[in-house]
């Protein structure tokens, strides 16, 4: 009993505000093939109901869009960040390298 609780309070209060942000109604249709249950999404305008929602669920749709506009400019910031670190490091170590690989040639021809 507690997990179908659960399961509706998920539904109604993440699932379907979600739903709702991402204009689309959830549907369960009749497969013509074998006449078995599946969910089908199908989209349409809800931005009144968004503008309806109170509470816990206009928190959560406001984090959802917020999300939306935040997450790309991470990522870049995360992106640029990464390749700057691997240049350095690859630009460093190249030249440690190098210069490690230089000294033992030099020290090579020197025993010779």
């Amino acid at each position: 009993r507690n997990q179908v609780a659960m399961a509706q309070c998920m539904h109604l209060n993440v699932q379907n505000v979600m739903a709702i942000y991402e204009d689309r109604h959830s549907l369960w249709a009749l497969a013509p093939a074998n006449g078995a249950l599946s969910r089908c999404q199908l989209p349409a305008c809800r931005q009144e109901e968004l503008e309806q929602l109170t509470g816990w669920r206009k928190r959560f749709s406001l984090l959802l869009e917020i999300i939306d506009v935040i997450l790309p400019l991470v990522q870049n910031a995360a992106a640029r960040l990464l390749y700057g670190v691997h240049w350095a490091l690859r630009f460093l170590l190249g030249q440690g390298l190098g210069i490690v690989y230089k000294g033992v040639r030099q020290g090579m021809r020197l025993q010779l």
